[in-house]
């Protein structure tokens, strides 16, 4: 499934946030490490520490053990939109489809089936003639996290989060290979350039 770009969008990413570092997450804020999110440890740690909210982002299935530990709500950020697109490359599959008007972001409660809970809000990614593929996981990245802090803030205001069940389950998709995604390289320039009319 790789593909040559993404070496590009993670230089892309290296250079505009972190200066060209290759930062890892401990060298940005306190972490702990475990085999699996889904591992009796993990499990473990998130019992003891009581969180009201968690916010999941990037990470592989949460299974339905960690779920009932979590004493609080579990959020996840989900690069698609799950109502078309669940799953794995969600942009992707959106861009090689040329459903443009589903290149969005969303943050929705998190349950035991894939990318299917209640959505609490959406946003769509800012697109012009000047974006690339190479930037739009970063254009995401930041939607997510001003997503979770409006989400953070309603928390904090009102103790709740405000949500609505999907209407619809969207179809899921597995990595994207890589003859696809050049095809999505083609596809994604050709939009952006229809930008400019």
């Amino acid at each position: 499934t790789y593909h040559e770009f993404e070496k590009l969008r993670d230089q892309f990413e290296s250079e505009k946030w972190f200066s060209g570092r290759n930062l890892l997450l401990e060298d940005l804020a306190d972490t702990l490490k475990f085999n699996s999110i889904n591992c009796k440890e993990a499990i473990t740690n998130i019992k003891s520490y009581q969180p009201d909210l968690v916010i999941v982002f990037g990470t592989g299935v949460i299974k339905k053990d960690f779920i009932d530990a979590c004493p609080g709500l579990i959020l996840n950020l989900h690069g698609g939109d799950p109502e078309s697109y669940r799953g794995l490359d969600s942009h992707l599959w959106a861009i090689y489809h040329k459903d443009y008007e589903k290149i969005i972001t969303t943050i929705h409660l998190l349950d035991d089936k894939l990318d299917n809970g209640a959505i609490i809000l959406k946003g769509k990614i800012e697109i012009d003639n000047n974006t690339s593929l190479i930037s739009l996981r970063s254009k995401n990245t930041e939607l997510c996290i001003k997503l979770a802090q409006a989400v953070i803030d309603m928390f904090s205001r009102n103790k709740s989060i405000i949500s609505s069940p999907q209407l619809k389950k969207g179809r899921y998709y597995s990595a994207m290979p890589s003859d696809l995604k050049s095809i999505c390289l083609k596809n994604f320039e050709k939009y952006t350039k229809s930008l400019r009319l």
